[in-house]
């Protein structure tokens, strides 16, 4: 309870204090128009469809018919992150599925989930994941409960 109070006193004082420094400006905010949740939507899909292949900014930006530099601005103002943080993310997140849930190798998972080069798989899994992918295998499959048990 002594926790509880004490969390609430902060957001008292957060709350009523004046000194504040913003964290984004508000050109950050994202046009949740009708258009451009539409435009959004057309990429993401072709983003999702196709991020296991060799993917590129200009190829997505095609399909929503803008410049490759409006699409990145556009981009990274609707979701907060790059492209190419996006596709990545992806990719990791699906390689974490496979990793814990198949018996395939790292390299195979590597190609499956779009990286062409197993150094550049290994180096953006540890950057964005903390380990590498066999470490992550490993703890991941230390968590599953047997069916056994």
């Amino acid at each position: 309870m002594e926790r509880l109070i004490r969390f609430l006193r902060v957001l008292e004082l957060l709350a009523d204090s004046r000194e504040y420094e913003l964290l984004s400006s508000p050109d950050f905010s994202p046009n949740v128009d009708a258009a451009t949740l539409n435009t959004m939507q057309r990429a993401i899909l072709h983003i999702h469809g196709h991020f296991t292949e060799k993917i590129q900014l200009p190829d997505v930006a095609s399909v929503v018919n803008m410049s490759t530099n409006t699409f990145s601005r556009f981009f990274i103002k609707n979701t907060g992150r790059s492209f190419t943080d996006y596709v990545v993310s992806l990719r990791i997140g699906r390689a974490c599925k496979l990793l814990s849930e198949s018996d395939e190798t790292v390299t195979d998972i590597c190609y499956e989930v779009g990286y062409t080069n197993l150094s550049n798989f290994n180096r953006a899994f540890l950057r964005h994941v903390g380990k590498t992918p066999s470490v992550y295998r490993k703890a991941a499959r230390g968590k599953r409960v047997s069916p056994d048990s």
